[in-house]
């Protein structure tokens, strides 16, 4: 009954997405290439093969980087006239932040988050503080009435998906 959107902001990735869902003919999946940002607008989103890492929202431009359209998670429900979000997972690659800057609205209609949070950048990799988001994201989560469930893992990054339960919504 229901949708699949699925976002990917780098245009090849979105390209391979594509194709896949063509292919195993999902014709309940809507593949946008977009970021996931605090406003709306354009972002450069970094390429880089060889290093997964590296695939994040950028502020400066190079020759491998690309520019993609920028929306709000309440901009994407609100243009695909999404009424009820039963799962979002996301994996913003470091971006939780803008995330949740740009979801005030459709964080109601949300029953169930799985969030990739990267801390672990910080932490293990001196990326920068950017990357510490579990805490606000945690943070945001429960205010807006959901019950956080976490994992008990030894995988660093892993243990820093947080996953949560909109206790608001009446699960049918």
């Amino acid at each position: 009954e229901g949708q699949v959107h699925a976002l990917e902001a780098n245009p090849k990735t979105h390209s391979g997405l594509r194709y896949m869902c063509e292919q195993n003919n999902f014709k309940r999946t809507i593949p946008h290439n977009l970021a996931i940002y605090k406003i709306d607008g354009e972002v450069t989103i970094e390429d880089d093969e060889e290093n997964y890492l590296k695939n994040t929202i950028q502020t400066t431009s190079n020759l491998s980087n690309h520019r993609v359209r920028a929306v709000t998670l309440d901009t994407l429900v609100s243009e695909n006239k999404i009424s009820k979000i039963d799962f979002l997972k996301s994996n913003v690659e470091g971006a939780e932040q803008y995330l949740i800057e740009g979801m005030r609205h459709s964080i109601k209609l949300v029953r169930n988050v799985c969030i990739s949070c990267h801390d672990f950048r910080h932490i293990y990799h001196s990326h920068g503080e950017f990357y510490m988001t579990k805490q606000k994201v945690r943070l945001f989560l429960e205010a807006n009435g959901f019950q956080i469930i976490d994992r008990e893992t030894d995988n660093r990054v892993v243990a820093d998906f947080i996953y949560g339960r909109n206790t608001k919504l009446v699960m049918n």
